[in-house]
């Protein structure tokens, strides 16, 4: 529980820290938007990613546990995957469901000014809400009565989509790199996903796969490491636009979608 706590407190960034406390402790101002959503997220994360794994691993993984610590080890799992990498149970041991949940908590990682990697709470719930919001006549969404701005969007899609790109590429050269570890099938592809978006989103959790990696396929994996941690930062300040693009508007395009 000393761990947990630590994750979720690294993971929540900041600001949200110093917010707080100025809020609940000081007694100074009410929390900021940015920090309610990001608690909001958080516990939303933390409460669903729990009873996933607790529901899904009952009699497979957490099987030989008392209930107490199948309780425990379905909270840990949630936690674990958005920043620390620590783990209760091997990561081998989970099924397929949750092994796919894993990565999409280890994709998503922190919040914004943490220290945990990933793409971020904020990030993709914009995404995920202007998907399911979103439409051809409205350019922002609206969420608790409050208006996301479209540079705001913007930026949440072009982080997302930029960050799934590089795992793609993580991938398709561990494809190359590690066939003949492939074709013995002790591994599949969704192994060498797993492996991408965990040093990519500098999570540290691991299939197993890792120490059997040829040196080149380390080497990738390296290499999306250290993408993964400043690869951020360089994908936020991608976006900025250049002098060009402030002073010049280009003719209208257009193109069929869908």
């Amino acid at each position: 529980m000393v761990v947990s706590f630590l994750i979720i407190t690294g993971g929540l960034g900041f600001t949200v820290l110093y917010d707080l406390f100025h809020s609940i402790i000081l007694r100074k101002k009410r929390l900021s938007f940015h920090s309610r959503m990001v608690l909001l997220i958080t516990a939303i994360l933390v409460v669903s990613g729990s009873l996933f794994f607790f529901c899904t691993e009952y009699f497979s993984a957490l099987s030989d546990m008392p209930l107490k610590k199948k309780i425990l080890s379905s909270f840990f799992q949630a936690v674990t995957p958005r920043t620390a990498g620590f783990e209760i149970i091997p990561q081998r041991f989970f099924a397929a469901p949750a092994k796919l949940i894993t990565v999409i908590l280890m994709f998503i990682g922190g919040s914004s000014g943490s220290t945990a990697g990933g793409v971020k709470t904020t990030t993709f719930f914009i995404v995920f809400m202007y998907i399911i919001k979103g439409n051809a006549e409205k350019t922002n969404i609206n969420l608790f009565n409050r208006k996301i701005a479209t540079a705001t969007i913007e930026k949440a899609f072009n982080i997302v989509m930029k960050s799934m790109l590089c795992i793609f590429i993580s991938v398709l050269l561990l494809l190359f790199s590690e066939r003949a570890l492939l074709e013995a099938g002790h591994y599949g592809i969704f192994d060498l996903l797993f492996e991408s978006v965990s040093a990519f989103c500098t999570v540290g959790l691991t299939i197993g796969l890792t120490p059997s990696l040829s040196i080149a396929g380390k080497l990738i994996l390296i290499f999306t490491m250290f993408l993964g941690r400043i690869g951020i930062f360089a994908l936020v300040l991608g976006f900025v636009k250049s002098e060009k693009e402030k002073f010049v508007e280009f003719p209208s395009g257009k193109l069929l979608v869908g």
